[in-house]
């Protein structure tokens, strides 16, 4: 029988563990004590505070021999978990592999682009493409869920961590970047799909400018070419449709053993900050959020190497990123993995502080994660990843990190029922994540994400700091209204439905967004630039910069700059571009304007000069030479707007004050709400986040989240926008025991006035009085 479902509302706050001091994947064998040790660790962890314990099983360990199932150190968690009323979440890692399966199927290895076989050491493992594999992987899988799925304790299956082609082995030898797979097996796959995509051999061959005979003569490509790179960008489109077809498969293979229980699976990296051609695969984070009930991220703000995630900035576009691609679909989101201790990667190390855990933990709830799981409880003992990431001391004890997070923990679980309705409300704006582009930028031979992702991240900072809310959109949002549906998806729960699965938001809407910003858009598909041009005849503005739509879906010209239609829509063309160093500033002065809130002057941008004609648009900014930069096209109801520089970037590089506020004009010129405004601070001193929620219990409430990201203490004064029509307000802290009642202002709003400690953070519920 299936388990049954508790009433109380769960958002689960969980630590990896699975055996002492086990790093993932591995399991560590334990002695005639490992019982006691288990025991005590989990002990520790459910005093902490945390309701969930995320344990992990890999296929090696798992299936030491064919058909020999060893499911001891999982059984010992089940077990103890339920003891100490702990629920359980599961990490399967199927790419740490047994090595019984090379000597079954020896052409099962990974082939490089240079046809290099590799072999397993521990990971990535062994080619899903290989018939015999998969095959051998379903049985481990639903070996696997038949295992747990009646267990009292169990919560949720985590199918896939941070999914790639190739998982965690660097493979130094190879030319970078190694590009996998090109194995018989993946050629047949790819040549299956280009049929599907192409129909016709000659419709491909017209597409690539080949000569193909006949599907099986087709050849993956290995190279970019001078001369066309439509093959390349097929190439790198189907590695985002393998990964989410193989997720796919992950989640109908338990699917069919354990309908009940929710599967989930979460990235590296947040799509907005990668690229496909990076790390062996990316995943489009509006595809794979279709074929798993909850869809996440991995979350490591002082990773080593990695300082930029410490901004704060930065953190919020990867939470409001991820979260915009499980609510283009009304579901919610977990973090996978968040940061529990300090940063060591080998020689490397960067600590970690019991203020930043809190600040980890209260952000992502803040912008509507629905599951926190902190990688790890014990530090990694073994790998370059040796003694960090852990909560507790490398013996299990417990530190002050473990206690910051256990404090957030009661707090939600005290109110468990207002975090788990809350929602993050949709924006009036929204940035798209152009992937076309970031696959144009892969053949034009650009390896880091920098750029592609840093345009975006100027442009969410320049709004930021002015406290206009973001949301992200898909391209394939503008051209249908939604991601396109992936084929063959499993059937998924509904949200609420099953312990730990939140309700999901309101499914986002493109016509409700009063200003699209597109910065990096530099392809841009032809149905795309139809939805577009709908958007703004039907009111809206949008936002473009320097060569949007210079290529188009196959990677070529379309007889303009924008093109595919969109020269249209903008009213202008490029006349000729100039690139800069990324550091060098391109400067535009600009003249006010009724469609920017801008009180005009010169600002700094990037990359580019792209001089433009203008087509029936006016020109409102102009480069130091005199030639247009800015053009305004009024269409139907609505406006475009086309920078001919990469102002999004320049804003990152520079920090222009000028360019943030004429980034943020156009929402504000727009009538783009503030929720909730932070008085009289710089735009990131305090952060300002509100949730909308309703339960039968309570009625109505706002949850509103202040952080104080600087170490001296703040006095702000908050403005808050009230729905309801009603007086007064009763305003109570549920970080604390304040509690007051606040006058409502003839303009809806609400002022509050709370004076926090340097990185203090305050969770107050606000409800009609």
């Amino acid at each position: 029988m299936a388990t049954q479902q508790p009433e109380r509302p769960l958002l689960p706050i969980a630590a990896w563990y699975a055996a002492g001091p086990s790093r993932a994947t591995m399991i560590e064998p334990l002695g005639s004590d490992g019982e006691a040790i288990v025991r005590r660790d989990l002990t520790h962890l459910k005093e902490s505070g945390l309701n969930t314990v995320r344990t992990w099983i890999d296929w090696a360990s798992g299936e030491p021999e064919p058909g020999r199932y060893d499911f001891e150190a999982l059984d010992r968690v089940l077990r103890l978990a339920q003891e100490l009323g702990l629920r359980v979440i599961l990490q399967l890692y199927l790419d740490s592999a047994p090595d019984w399966l090379a000597e079954a199927y020896p052409d099962s290895r990974y082939v490089s682009q240079g046809g290099q076989a590799i072999d397993s050491q521990g990971s990535p493992g062994y080619c899903y493409d290989h018939p015999g594999v998969r095959q051998a992987a379903e049985r481990f899988m639903q070996a696997v869920a038949r295992r747990v799925k009646d267990h009292p304790g169990f919560l949720a299956y985590d199918l896939w961590s941070e999914p790639h082609i190739v998982q965690w082995a660097y493979f130094d030898y190879l030319p970078q970047p190694a590009l996998f797979c090109y194995c018989h097996h993946s050629k047949r796959r790819f040549r299956q799909w280009l049929e599907a995509r192409y129909g016709e051999i000659d419709r491909l061959n017209r597409a690539w400018y080949r000569r193909f005979s006949s599907w099986e003569s087709v050849e993956p490509p290995r190279f970019i070419s001078l001369m066309t790179y439509t093959d390349f960008i097929d190439w790198q489109r189907f590695i985002i449709d393998k990964i989410t077809q193989d997720l796919a498969w992950r989640a109908r293979t338990v699917k069919a053993v354990d309908p009940v229980h929710p599967v989930t699976s979460h990235s590296a990296v947040p799509a907005v900050m990668t690229v496909p051609l990076l790390e062996q695969g990316e995943p489009d984070d509006w595809q794979v959020a279709q074929v798993v009930d909850v869809w996440g991220t991995s979350f490591y703000p002082k990773h080593v190497g990695a300082r930029e995630t410490a901004d704060p900035v930065v953190r919020g576009a990867y939470l409001d990123s991820t979260r915009s691609a499980t609510a283009s679909l009304g579901r919610p989101f977990w973090l996978g993995e968040l940061q529990g201790g300090h940063g060591y990667v080998g020689t490397f190390a960067e600590p970690a502080s019991a203020a930043d855990i809190r600040a980890w933990a209260w952000g992502p709830i803040a912008h509507g994660a629905k599951g926190l799981c902190f990688y790890a409880w014990r530090p990694m003992s073994r790998g370059y990843e040796s003694a960090g990431f852990g909560l507790t001391h490398p013996d299990g004890s417990p530190t002050d990190r473990s206690r910051a997070a256990g404090e957030v923990a009661r707090v939600v679980d005290r109110h468990a029922d207002l975090f788990v309705s809350a929602q993050v409300p949709q924006s009036d704006v929204a940035i798209v994540w152009n992937n076309d582009a970031n696959i144009l930028w892969g053949c034009l031979r650009e390896k880091s994400p920098y750029v592609p992702s840093r345009s975006l991240l100027g442009v969410y900072r320049a709004l930021f700091e002015h406290h206009l809310p973001v949301d992200f959109l898909h391209p394939d949002q503008l051209a249908t209204g939604r991601p396109t549906p992936v084929p063959d998806a499993p059937k998924l729960l509904a949200p609420g439905r099953a312990a730990g699965v939140a309700p999901g938001p309101r499914p986002l809407e493109v016509d409700r967004y009063k200003v699209i910003y597109m910065p990096f858009s530099i392809m841009v598909r032809r149905d795309v630039a139809r939805g577009l041009a709908a958007y703004v005849q039907a009111g809206g503005t949008v936002v473009a910069e320097a060569r949007t739509g210079w290529n188009d879906d196959e990677g070529k010209v379309d007889g303009s700059v924008p093109g595919s239609g969109l020269r249209e829509i903008f009213g202008a063309q490029e006349a000729w571009a100039r690139s800069r160093r990324d550091g060098d500033a391109v400067e535009i002065e600009v003249a006010p304007d009724p469609v920017v809130a801008f009180e005009g002057g010169r600002i700094k941008s990037a990359h580019y000069e792209q001089a433009l004609e203008p087509l029936g648009a006016r020109v409102i900014g102009r480069f130091a030479s005199g030639e247009p930069a800015v053009t305004v096209h009024d269409a139907g109801r609505g406006r475009a707007v086309l920078v001919g520089s990469w102002v999004g970037l320049g804003y990152h590089v520079h920090r222009d004050p000028a360019a943030g506020r004429f980034i943020a004009g156009f929402a504000l010129a727009a009538g783009a709400r503030r929720p909730v405004e932070v008085e009289g601070l710089p735009g990131t001193a305090v952060e300002a986040r509100l949730m909308v929620g309703e339960t039968r219990q309570e009625g109505p409430y706002l949850l509103v989240f202040l952080f104080n990201h600087t170490p001296e203490p703040v006095a702000p004064r908050v403005r808050i926008a009230v729905p309801w029509s009603t007086r007064r307000v009763a305003v109570a802290e549920l970080t604390g025991d304040a509690r007051h009642e606040a006058a409502v202002q003839a303009d809806g709003s609400v002022t509050l006035e709370r004076a926090l400690a340097g990185r203090e953070i305050v969770v107050m519920k606000v409800t009609p009085a």
